[in-house]
């Protein structure tokens, strides 16, 4: 026989721990996080999105062009389209198109807005969603990134991000034309 068969076995054992488990008060799991679609108005907060992870962009019109409810709406779209994806997976934020024009024009993004793009800055590529502006467009892009069956592109070198002013949140203002006094 074995010395520890003979004599008594040292032992950690400390009772029932599953039964002192169930004393301690349970932690309530924490909902996570609401995702966020901020804007992006300066390089560092380009570099936070895009540059060591993958990011979606949403190039949206000009305030002028669209208006404060079609931007809202624009970026609740990609909200909507953010929260049904696994977390963590992808940044997500938007620009103002214009504001980025030689980015714009290296990326191939001359085709209007909104446009979508992927960016994975670490892995040095990015795609382009192609086809309309809608919930379900983005859900396919998004899913084709996923299972790798949206064609990527060599990401260029990118020139610097131009800082621009956020958003306020209004409406572009109302500028009334004055009238010629000729025309009449």
């Amino acid at each position: 026989m074995s010395a520890r068969l003979k004599g008594k076995a040292e032992s950690n054992y400390n009772g029932n721990q599953k039964a002192e488990r169930a004393e301690e008060p349970k932690k309530a799991a924490e909902p996570p996080k609401p995702i966020e679609v901020n804007e992006i108005t300066n390089q560092e907060q380009f570099d936070a999105a895009c540059k060591e992870s993958t990011c979606m962009l949403l190039f949206v019109p000009d305030i002028r062009d669209a208006g404060k409810a079609e931007r809202e709406e624009m970026i609740a779209t990609l909200k909507k389209v953010a929260e049904a994806q696994v977390r963590g997976l992808f940044q997500y934020g938007w620009i103002v198109g214009g504001t980025q024009y030689d980015m714009e024009q290296k990326l191939n993004l001359g085709f209007g807005y909104p446009a979508v793009i992927a960016v994975s800055g670490n892995k040095g590529r990015y795609a382009v969603q192609k086809g309309a502006f809608t919930e379900h467009n983005l859900n396919v892009f998004v899913k084709g990134l996923q299972l790798g069956s949206i064609r990527t592109s060599t990401l260029p070198e990118l020139p610097a991000f131009v800082e621009v002013q956020p958003w306020d949140g209004q409406d572009a203002p109302v500028v009334e034309e004055e009238e010629d006094e000729d025309e009449i």
